[in-house]
């Protein structure tokens, strides 16, 4: 699951692809980078808070009263939501977060447990939250 998740990411050319997540990402940091507290404060809502409320609400909540189509429609479902309130800017974007979305379904339903949904979406994050960081900042990786 992680290497799906990771050759995802290498699908866009550069971060001025990814959206408007990623571009709202970068102004803020540019805009708080001087605040520390902001910054760390931000960084673990982004990379922690929203993935705990995320998972719960889509891979707990919506995978249960979801399954009046079944399993496998109740795990698109909630995928299709999850890539909506990303509020995707194209198809591509769409599809992006669909199958992150549907990757980490797989791994909720696989271990019968929305801890390792959260915490594969918590790594994650975290890993897009550094690329940004580092892109923003013209730091190498």
């Amino acid at each position: 699951m992680v290497v799906i998740l990771y050759g995802l990411s290498f699908m866009q050319p550069n971060v001025q692809e990814t959206g408007s997540n990623a571009k709202l990402l970068q102004s803020t940091f540019k805009t708080i980078i001087h605040d520390k507290l902001a910054l760390l404060y931000y960084i673990v809502s982004l990379c922690i808070f929203s993935p705990i409320i995320e998972e719960i609400v889509c891979r707990g909540i919506l995978l249960k009263k979801g399954y009046f189509v079944g399993q496998i429609g109740s795990m698109i479902l909630s995928s299709i939501i999850f890539s909506m309130i990303h509020s995707p800017n194209s198809i591509y974007i769409f599809l992006n977060y669909f199958l992150t979305g549907l990757g980490l379904m797989i791994i909720r339903v696989k271990t019968d447990n929305v801890k390792y949904s959260i915490l594969g979406h918590v790594i994650w994050n975290s890993c897009i939250m550094i690329y940004i960081l580092c892109s923003t900042f013209g730091l190498k990786m």
